[in-house]
């Protein structure tokens, strides 16, 4: 994993805006999917998806993620279920 070059410190970031940098954060998805989709997880036994599939919701580039992201998942079957 790269290391991210030395910035000094700006408001700019603070308190939350540094999770829309590809420098210090992964955009919505990185930032809360583990959250939001954690209960689903759970809930339905999901194991590790086959396939993913995300769509990016706005602008980004190089340097800012989008706005949020869309994604389709595919699990594979499961007997039983």
């Amino acid at each position: 994993m790269e290391q991210s070059p030395f910035r000094p410190y700006n408001d700019l970031f603070s308190p939350v805006t540094w999770r829309d940098f590809w420098i210090y954060g992964c955009g919505a998805l990185g930032d809360f999917g583990c959250h939001d989709m954690d209960a689903p997880f759970w809930a339905f036994d999901l194991s590790i998806p086959s396939e993913i599939q995300i769509y990016p919701a706005g602008q980004s580039n190089n340097e800012i993620a989008p706005y949020g992201e869309a994604g389709t998942y595919h699990f594979p079957e499961r007997k039983g279920h």
